[in-house]
């Protein structure tokens, strides 16, 4: 219970405060390094009592492993990132679990599980790596020979 007052005000600061800082200190990436992200709790003062939990927001599963491995505090990624998911979204459900209040319906990506994550992750993954300026080109050439415009 006592755990509960301090684990949440933190986890709640990593998310409002962390993540942003992170962004601009190192860009804006799908995933941060551990030392990243406490590094970054530290300096802004943060509790580094749930550190885990900012690593469990802000790293990649194997990052996040490597790290608590590697310092021999053993934490499971999936529980934290199920647990901080349950905590917010309940928190902030009304009458409708998945509609806010902009009208727009959230789903909580933790319910689906990490494979759904890993997937959307791959999607956009992929999307970024295409080089839209050349694949445009060449869409147009392809569209105006098929209208005739050009010959092949």
């Amino acid at each position: 219970m006592f755990e509960d007052m301090q684990k949440w005000p933190a986890v709640g600061s990593y998310l409002k405060k962390a993540g942003p800082q992170l962004q601009e200190e190192f860009g804006r990436k799908r995933a941060y390094q551990p030392m990243q992200v406490k590094r970054i709790v530290e300096e802004l003062g943060l509790s580094t009592a749930f550190s885990s939990h900012a690593m469990a927001i802000d790293c990649d599963r194997p990052n996040f492993d490597a790290y608590h491995f590697v310092i021999r505090k053993p934490c499971d990624y999936q529980e934290l990132r199920t647990e901080i998911a349950q905590h917010f979204s309940h928190k902030k459900s009304s009458t409708n679990q998945n509609e806010s209040s902009d009208g727009h319906i959230h789903i909580d990506s933790a319910k689906l599980g990490e494979g759904f994550a890993d997937l959307m992750d791959s999607i956009g993954d992929a999307l970024g790596n295409i080089d839209w300026g050349h694949s445009l080109t060449v869409l147009r050439s392809d569209l105006k020979l098929a209208a005739g415009w050009i010959e092949a």
